[in-house]
């Protein structure tokens, strides 16, 4: 079967993929994980703690690096997290807003590379979220990769 996503694409999905294993039940949370066009107006699900919306800006290709047969990207990823907290928690919002950024940080420090298909991911510009008021946690996840030069499909 042909592979039909970009490498970018195969990365963002790969980071979905990763970010849907996040369950805490220490602290009962459970989370939803959508990949998203645009970011807005998450809705956290009835039956979840959280919401994660993964949305991509385009792959830009740096022309001053890689080398024969192999184009260089960067890709910026953002990882919103909505969190539903209640005035009956016994856990201060900000410290689930913490617990949600280093569960996120672990699971990206942990799958640089997704597979193969990045040369490396680094998380930049992490920070406590509002989103009219509701808590959460936004990072963006700075990723460069190679893919062949004129096949963005494919590695090589």
């Amino acid at each position: 079967m042909p592979i039909t996503e970009t490498i970018g694409e195969q990365i963002v999905q790969a980071i979905v993929t990763e970010l849907k294993t996040i369950q805490r039940p220490t602290y009962n949370v459970s989370v939803g994980v959508e990949r998203v066009e645009v970011h807005g107006n998450p809705t956290v699900a009835d039956n979840k703690d959280a919401q994660i919306e993964v949305v991509s800006r385009a792959p830009t290709r740096d022309y001053g690096s890689g080398f024969a047969g192999r184009a260089f990207y960067n890709m910026l990823v953002g990882v919103f997290v909505t969190l539903r907290v209640s005035s009956r928690d016994t856990v201060p919002p900000d410290a689930i807003q913490a617990r949600a950024l280093a569960d996120i940080t672990k699971i990206i420090e942990a799958n640089r590379q997704w597979g193969g298909l990045a040369a490396d991911s680094i998380i930049t510009a992490p920070k406590f979220g509002y989103e009219e008021a509701i808590p959460g946690a936004d990072l963006i996840v700075d990723v460069n990769f190679f893919c062949s030069a004129t096949n963005p499909y494919s590695l090589t």
